[in-house]
């Protein structure tokens, strides 16, 4: 997966194929907003269980996507080192620094493994929530339902113009709240692959045992 940091201008010539713009305040927005829904969720301030919950909303986004844009408005200042230096370890970037008044994107692109895209995902989702970040997120399939995810204070806002849309993140909040230590399938069949090759690799003997 590479991670570029983008201009204003940069996403903006990605996201106008996708009916959206990067807006005066450094948000995404919809060029045509009359037939868009939004529907919010303020999680519980446990961190145990945000996680678990963040990884169920990182499903929400349309998969197998080509490239994702995450963007931050100006309302974050990212002053916080220890907040900043967190960040740029989950994204393998050198720090947070890139940040000005018309560089506030980034961009994920040759994504390919789309569950250790969707792990990346969570972990930005938890964090965003936790460090109360002003950004959204959005992807190359956002086109159709035009999906779009934005973090203020601490809440999440699921934006879309499909019903579709509006009842599937819907679904994913009820089914959590059925159970709050589950994980989604799509993680826990990522963790049997994992077991699985690491079961093939102890099963072979090492130079020191042939």
């Amino acid at each position: 997966m590479t991670i570029e940091i983008i201009n204003n201008i940069e996403a903006n010539n990605y996201l106008k194929n996708l009916g959206m713009y990067v807006g005066d305040w450094a948000g995404i927005h919809h060029i045509d907003n009359t037939k868009v829904k939004s529907l919010s969720y303020c999680p519980k301030r446990d961190c145990n269980d945000w996680f678990v919950m963040s990884t169920h909303i990182a499903s929400w986004l349309p998969n197998n996507s080509d490239w994702t844009i995450i963007q931050f408005d100006h309302s974050c200042s990212f002053g916080d080192m220890m907040h900043n230096s967190y960040l740029s370890s989950i994204l393998n970037i050198s720090d947070f620094n890139f940040i000005s008044l018309n560089t506030r994107g980034l961009l994920l692109s040759d994504i390919g493994n789309n569950s250790q895209y969707k792990f990346l995902l969570s972990k930005l989702i938890f964090l965003f929530v936790l460090f109360e970040i002003h950004g959204y997120i959005v992807n190359s399939n956002c086109k159709e339902s035009k999906e779009l995810i934005s973090f203020q204070d601490g809440c999440l806002y699921f934006i879309s113009i499909a019903k579709k849309s509006q009842d599937n993140i819907q679904n994913i909040i009820d089914l959590f709240q059925k159970d709050r230590n589950k994980y989604p399938d799509w993680l826990i069949n990522e963790n049997i692959l994992l077991q699985k090759n690491l079961d093939n690799f102890s099963s072979h003997p090492t130079s020191s045992e042939v």
